[in-house]
């Protein structure tokens, strides 16, 4: 900002050097005077804002005003929030820096910065600092930091919200363990052996690979973290070490060697399973003989029975037989698995946000190694895998999010394909975070009148969201939406100046906003000019107390006071109310007074009030006027005088001079009584005599002979023929000289000021005095 004093130097002294100062509230600006009309602020503040005006000086005693000027300085407020990390991308490893940077492309003044954690908006850290950026650090993270952040920056007009932005803290996998799961202590070819791998420790996904002897068996993804198994048939070739390793994209981890020894080969005993066969058979006379045939068994002739019972029944003879058959197991190929279901708990799927969410898949049927897998409905890959010997399995999700609604469903397959479940809903009831509450105006500073917008937003919360708006705790009104944010607006009044806050509420919980300040700015009222004391009427010396006070209006107020509009002056009101400003009265003050205030809003003027100021008594006037009648004679009589004092100056010079016979000269030659006596011979006493006293000045004290006949006929009386009568021709000034006076005065004025002149006769008892 740049203040300039623009000046005209009087016409006198137009090559006169100015000096320049710049004031504010009354302060000066900068160190001293200075020769250039201009003054530069480089970046102004709030705290800037007040009442300028500039002084430029002639002389060391001369000097000028510039009227004030109320400058308020409005911040501007926050725009285009975001949050940056650092590192970029959002991924880090357990035991990193962690750097939260909020930055705002614009907005003045103090701005206070905060970081939340999470849709309910944890709070992380606070700043205040007069700066477009601000930085918060997580020294070392770890992996519960993981999650959502933001960041909201104000600087008095409401907060202003970033974008989300994910972290993720990824933990590296520890050491896993690997473990075999045999149906017998000792194995033997053929049998089933279920190799399980799984790290304690590690963020998910984790790859699992399983070896032998340095060659890879397989490998299984958990998608959600904990172990993977592997089944394996055994051969004779199976036998050595076996190991597995755990990999979540940054270190790998192996476990220890797991040796695997196998013992010959499978006897027919282990290849078999006992069966018993039911054979009823019922004598009928003369049998038919019948061919017999034999599934799953060996021919009739290898079969061997272990006992024989024969039970006879009267009329018929029924023989119960037991044979033990020796039957081969199934082959590797199994039942196929059926009647895939799927479980959640908890029942019927209903969640709140954060809490644990159980899948449960299982199968009615199915032979051998079954592999489940779980799936969420529009994902491509799976949840979670999972290969072992049961006919169930579960799958835990631990603090579920809002992400994880929807529908799931399971597959299971042991080698003859996949079999999949019926979808099963989740849904989740998630609490409101925090509420944000902005104020829409449509200025800057809000004036009464206008029409202000109140927004309250939650990020977070399952609907519907009633949201309440308040103003000093006391409810505005309310407004309950399926989505986004809630509005209410209001004309402002004077009244209306305050905190103001919302609420959220959801059927889990209520949540209340920061509180957000409005100051609501009233223009001033039309103010009222008064006097004191009171009256329309004042004395010549007087000190007049001009009061000037608005009834309405946002301090601070400026009042400027006014006479016949010329400004006399300004006085601030900084916390409202009136300003006075003094005057002493001189003559010329009679006319108009006015006053004007302003806040930044527009200034409103007073009516204006007249004022008369009485003037000296009617005696002094009659003098006034008769010493101005003397006082144009005195100028004669100085033209007058002069000649006679070189004509006496003369014939003294020459010797013929004697003051007796100017008397006697003077007797004689006016001879007649009626007319007056010539100028040339009246004869001065004294040239000047100024008794050193500013307020009076003798010019010129004249002697005049007067004879018995003029005495006679005189209108003026002596106490003796001969005296001589004095003429006291006076000047009274009516103002001391001022140079500091007043700069103009109007044509009516000039008179005011005139001298008075008065004339005082005087006796005196001889000439020489």
């Amino acid at each position: 900002m740049t203040l300039t004093c623009k000046t005209q130097p009087p016409p006198q002294k137009l090559d006169a050097k100015l000096q320049f100062r710049f004031y504010r509230d009354g302060r000066p600006l900068g160190l001293d005077s200075n020769s250039l009309p201009e003054f530069r602020i480089p970046a102004v503040r709030k705290a800037d804002s007040g009442s300028y005006w500039c002084e430029a000086k002639i002389t060391s005693i001369k000097f000028k005003l510039s009227r004030r000027v109320q400058i308020a300085v409005h911040r501007v407020p926050v725009g285009n929030v975001s949050l940056e990390i650092q590192p970029p991308g959002g991924h880090l490893m357990e035991g990193e820096k962690l750097v939260l940077v909020c930055l705002v492309t614009g907005g003045t003044g103090d701005i206070v910065f905060y970081w939340y954690r999470g849709a309910r908006g944890l709070s992380l850290k606070t700043k205040t600092q007069r700066s477009l950026m601000a930085t918060c650090e997580i020294p070392a993270v770890r992996e519960r930091d993981s999650g959502q952040y933001y960041c909201t920056a104000d600087n008095g007009y409401g907060p202003s919200l970033s974008e989300l932005v994910s972290i993720t803290v990824r933990i590296p996998v520890s050491r896993p363990v690997l473990t075999l799961r045999a149906p017998g202590a000792q194995l033997v070819v053929g049998h089933m052996v279920e190799l399980h791998c799984e790290a304690q420790r590690g963020s998910p996904p984790i790859l699992y690979q399983f070896y032998h002897e340095n060659v890879t068996l397989g490998n299984s993804s958990a998608s959600f973290g904990g172990g993977v198994s592997f089944n394996l048939s055994l051969t004779a070739e199976d036998s050595g070490n076996y190991y597995c390793e755990a990999n979540n994209g940054q270190v790998a981890q192996r476990s220890e060697v797991v040796p695997l020894n196998i013992k010959g080969r499978r006897t027919a005993k282990d290849a078999v399973r006992d069966n018993v066969c039911f054979c009823v058979c019922r004598s009928i006379p003369n049998p038919v003989p019948q061919e017999s045939n034999y599934f799953n068994s060996q021919a009739p002739e290898e079969l061997h029975p272990d006992y024989e019972n024969v039970n006879i029944v009267s009329g018929d003879e029924v023989y119960s037989l037991v044979y033990r058959v020796q039957q081969e197991q199934p082959s590797a190929a199994g039942i196929p698995v059926s009647d895939v279901d799927l479980e959640i708990q908890p029942p019927e799927g209903q969640l709140t946000e954060g809490e644990n969410l159980l899948l449960i898949c299982s199968v009615a049927k199915g032979t051998g190694t079954v592999t489940f897998s779980w799936h969420r409905e529009g994902t491509v890959r799976s949840l979670g895998r999972k290969t072992q010997r049961s006919l169930s399995a579960e799958l835990q999700i631990l603090t579920v999010k809002e992400s994880d609604a929807g529908r799931y469903y399971c597959a299971a397959d042991n080698i003859h394909g996949p079999v999949l479940s019926k979808l099963v809903r989740v849904t989740l009831s998630i609490p409101v975070s925090r509420p944000v509450l902005t104020l829409t105006s449509p200025r800057t500073k809000a004036m009464v009148g206008d029409v202000v917008e109140l927004h309250c937003e939650s990020l977070s919360g399952s609907p519907p969201i009633l949201y309440r708006f308040y103003h000093e705790n006391v409810t505005l009104g309310s407004s309950s939406v399926p989505s986004g944010r809630a509005a209410f607006k209001f004309s402002l009044t004077a009244e209306h100046s305050g905190n103001y806050s919302c609420e959220a509420e959801n059927s889990l919980g209520v949540q209340r906003s920061d509180r957000v300040i409005l100051n609501v700015t009233v223009p001033v009222s039309h103010p009222v000019v008064t006097f004191s004391p009171a009256g329309a009427q004042a004395v010549v010396g007087d000190v007049l107390e001009l009061r000037c006070e608005a009834q309405r209006g946002s301090p601070p107020i400026l009042y400027w006071f006014y006479y016949k509009n010329v400004t006399l002056g300004s006085k601030e009101a900084p916390f409202g109310g009136g300003a006075s400003f003094n005057l002493t009265l001189m003559a010329e003050h009679s006319g108009n007074f006015s006053c004007g205030a302003d806040n930044g809003l527009g200034v409103q003027h007073s009516e204006m009030v007249i004022l008369s100021i009485i003037g000296p008594p009617s005696n002094e006037t009659t003098l006034i006027t008769e010493g101005v009648t003397a006082g144009l004679l005195s100028i004669l009589g100085l033209a007058a005088a002069a000649a006679l004092v070189h004509h006496f100056r003369t014939q003294r010079s020459s010797g013929n001079y004697s003051p007796r016979e100017f008397q006697e000269a003077s007797r004689t030659s006016n001879t007649n009584p009626q007319e007056p006596p010539d100028p040339v011979q009246l004869q001065p006493v004294y040239d000047n005599v100024n008794p050193r006293d500013s307020d009076l000045v003798y010019s010129e004290i004249w002697s005049t002979q007067h004879t018995k006949e003029n005495s006679a006929n005189s209108p003026r009386k002596h106490q003796e023929d001969t005296e001589p009568t004095v003429i006291y021709s006076d000047v009274k000034r009516a103002y001391p000289d001022d140079s500091a006076g007043q700069a103009s005065i109007g044509d009516s004025d000039l008179e005011d000021a005139a001298e008075n002149y008065e004339n005082v006769p005087s006796i005196l008892s001889a000439l020489d005095q």
